[in-house]
């Protein structure tokens, strides 16, 4: 019979979101992808500010290759930070069948580019988003994974687009300034026909005055044609200008608290106003669902699980900073209202899988700058993070599925911790699993950091003897390790042994496995006398506490018979490996 895994697979489209039914044609643009694109090994990128629709000029352009060419593989590849770039060729290597291969935990990132490098595959077209961060695109040293632009690969039977803020991250990802497509504001007539297709046909006064307050900018138009239309006939075109005349106050205000962020200034005027006129009305009729788009501002802005969005609290307590804890799981029926409100309005999407949610950076960003105008952004902050906490499990190889989604959600917090965090145990929780969580990727860099900032916090907050402390400098010492830093990694153990002798005893499992931790970075020293004794007194121990036949015990005889024969003790090292 034959081998049902080389049974070539029938390509398919990963694209997260439905084909736009209001699309409206941006001139030439999709042409020039087309053109771009259809060339061997062709590259396209569209380079503009947030909110002016280079994201859904890519989702057309995928959905009608995937209409005209069905053979043709889609790939969607979030680009945001390292960890959704990570997870988008985990689910390619899923979707083509790499990911049963021996080793292709280890190694996804180059499996994918060598199968994206294979024409034997067929035609594929890649679809790379929200490549705005130079660290993501870029070799980092600390990383042991590659760069996005090294894991793109030039072949003649792939295409590539990219969508980017960053001019200079979009020439470095195609290669070519004459393959960079600037994506600008819409012209007068796509914004009055956008406007027109939300709201359906018939006469609509003041459009194109509206569009023109709104500075013709798609996501602005998307958010006003939502407010309107939710309202009804009530809410005329004329009566929404009249109201964005009144919150221009509020918006210089807001513009004041975003001063000190940069961000694309020329989309966010229109975006703030349009934003602020839909959120004043969602408090107003629905304040649970402001919790909800306040809770949410905090995720990253692609891929938000449902279970998590579920814990944000439903009680009009703004201004308390004391209140920090999680709300028992709101019902769904009031969680399902939410998140229909905020649809309406268009301020939070959902993707395919109907199981997560996703927002666009500047509905965010707006929401952000509201909670820090009215002093609310640390507490909101303090929910996310203790909400997170007790989601994120550690990094044990069990729990890498969940640790994988909600990777993406920390890194940003964790990356630019500020004074709207608050020292807690949770934030160490948090903190101290990422950390194991990175360094079982391989992250050690990004690792350590993580844990050595959780364990000063534990020091400050938990008494000396805390078991909470001894496991993140436990982790801390194998993180070292991992590092090459064997020096600092043995005075870690040494310490960390100390106390777990003094308050476990010296033969608790947890105090083995330090002892067996100090061993391994003694061997990696070369001192191989005192790695022999500490491995024989801790196989000994191990025996008696846990079985001869226990994991531990086998792993600790095993590397008691490596540094006997590193020794020359072959002799017996042959024995114990025989054992």
């Amino acid at each position: 019979p034959s081998d049902p895994s080389s049974t070539p697979l029938k390509p398919s489209s990963n694209v997260p979101f439905r084909k736009d039914k209001d699309y409206v044609d941006r001139g030439d643009i999709l042409a020039r992808i087309e053109e771009r694109c259809s060339q061997p090994a062709g590259r396209a990128a569209l380079v503009g500010f947030g909110g002016f629709g280079k994201s859904q000029l890519a989702i057309e352009y995928a959905h009608r290759v995937r209409q005209s060419s069905p053979d043709t593989w889609i790939f969607w590849v979030h680009a945001s930070n390292s960890a959704r770039l990570e997870e988008a060729f985990s689910d390619i290597a899923e979707r083509v069948g790499l990911s049963s291969q021996p080793g292709a935990a280890a190694d996804i990132l180059p499996l994918v580019r060598k199968w994206l490098c294979n024409e034997a595959n067929g035609r594929w077209l890649m679809i790379v988003d929200n490549a705005d961060d130079e660290l993501t695109v870029e070799s980092q040293k600390d990383r042991k994974s590659a760069s996005l632009a090294s894991l793109l690969p030039q072949s003649d039977h792939g295409a590539i687009i990219v969508t980017s803020r960053n001019v200079d991250v979009a020439r470095s990802l195609v290669g070519r300034q004459q393959d960079v497509i600037m994506v600008g504001a819409m012209s007068e007539d796509e914004a009055i026909k956008l406007l027109r297709n939300k709201l359906g046909d018939g006469p609509r006064d003041g459009a194109t005055q509206l569009v023109k307050a709104l500075d013709c900018i798609p996501l602005a138009i998307v958010q006003a044609a939502a407010y309107m239309d939710r309202l009804g006939p009530r809410m005329a075109v004329g009566r929404y200008l009249g109201e964005l005349k009144g919150v221009a106050e509020k918006v210089q205000l807001l513009q004041k608290a975003a001063s000190d962020i940069r961000r694309d200034g020329e989309a966010l005027n229109s975006v703030l106003a349009t934003w602020q006129i839909s959120f004043e009305y969602i408090r107003q009729k629905r304040p649970s669902a402001g919790h909800l788009l306040s809770f949410m501002s905090f995720f990253n802005q692609e891929g938000i699980p449902e279970f998590m969005v579920r814990h944000y609290t439903d009680e009009d307590s703004e201004g308390q900073d004391d209140l920090l804890k999680i709300c028992s799981e709101v019902s769904q029926v009031d969680f399902e209202e939410d998140v229909a409100a905020l649809r309406a309005f268009s301020l939070v999407g959902m993707t395919k899988r109907e199981d997560e949610f996703e927002m666009h950076g500047l509905v965010q960003f707006a929401t952000r700058i509201w909670l820090r105008s009215t002093n609310v952004e640390r507490r909101w902050h303090g929910v996310f993070i203790q909400a997170i906490a007790q989601e994120f499990p550690n990094g044990e190889y069990a729990n890498w599925a969940r640790c994988r989604t909600l990777f993406p959600h920390v890194l940003p917090t964790i990356e630019q911790e500020g004074p709207t965090i608050k020292k807690t145990d949770e934030w160490a929780l948090l903190l101290n699993n990422a950390g194991w969580y990175a360094w079982r990727q391989g992250l050690f860099a990004q690792a350590e950091d993580m844990v050595s900032r959780a364990l000063g916090i534990r020091k400050e907050v938990l008494d000396a003897d805390d078991p909470r402390i001894l496991l993140s400098s436990s982790l801390l010492g194998s993180i070292l390790t991992g590092l090459g830093k064997y020096e600092e990694a043995e005075r870690m153990h040494r310490q960390t042994l100390a106390t777990h002798e003094k308050v476990l005893g010296a033969e608790h499992p947890d105090t083995l496995a330090t002892m067996n931790n100090l061993a391994g970075v003694l061997d990696s020293q070369g001192k191989y006398e005192e790695a022999e004794r500490m491995y024989r007194q801790t196989l000994a121990n191990s025996e008696k506490v846990l079985g001869a036949e226990h994991p531990s015990t086998l792993t600790t005889m095993n590397n008691l018979a490596l540094v006997l024969d590193r020794q020359g003790k072959y002799e017996e090292a042959e024995r114990m490996h025989r054992q």
